[in-house]
């Protein structure tokens, strides 16, 4: 959004017939079907490689964290357009934000191995419930769906954080950029 921004297209976008929610939606979808096609491809792969199959009582909780997680994390993109000035910035941003997440929230390693005050703070972030969504859904012998209520509450908050608080205050549709 923000290399759409600063070459001009969101403002072109504004005066052609099409809606505004339907660029964005459009947008939104297109990033829904890419996670849906890599998490199948990954559960193939499981499946295939590794031997680990998915549970089929386990496909709702992973449609369940797709969506939501694409959501927040698309509605945080959304938020950082509003400080972000280019796409070199957007890259560096994410890049930094997405791997300090996942050294704290479980992705690479226990966060039981962190201090106790970084374990507090990753609990309340984005990736951390997402990264125990799913790996809940891989537990050896469960049975069931097994979803946390604070997991998508947590993911549920940063939604509407960055879509509803964040996002409207800060976005623009006009290059920031002095050409």
């Amino acid at each position: 959004m923000v290399d759409y921004r600063e070459r001009g297209l969101l403002k072109r976008l504004r005066a052609t017939p099409l809606p505004l929610w339907a660029f964005i939606t459009a947008r939104t979808v297109i990033v829904l079907v890419v996670s849906i096609v890599s998490i199948g491809l990954l559960a193939l792969l499981a499946v295939t490689v590794f031997h680990i199959p998915t549970r089929p009582a386990a496909w709702g909780g992973i449609a369940v964290f797709v969506v939501l997680g694409c959501l927040t994390f698309i509605s945080l993109a959304f938020a950082a357009t509003s400080f972000v000035r280019n796409q070199g910035g957007a890259q560096g941003l994410s890049n930094a934000i997405g791997i300090i997440l996942a050294m704290i929230s479980g992705v690479f390693f226990a966060p039981s191995l962190l201090p106790d005050p970084v374990q507090t703070v990753a609990q309340f972030l984005p990736l951390q419930p997402l990264a125990n969504g799913f790996q809940s859904l891989y537990v050896t012998g469960a049975t069931g769906l097994t979803i946390e209520v604070r997991d998508i509450g947590v993911l549920t908050v940063w939604a509407l954080v960055g879509l509803i608080v964040i996002a409207p205050r800060g976005f623009r549709w006009q290059p920031v950029q002095q050409r």
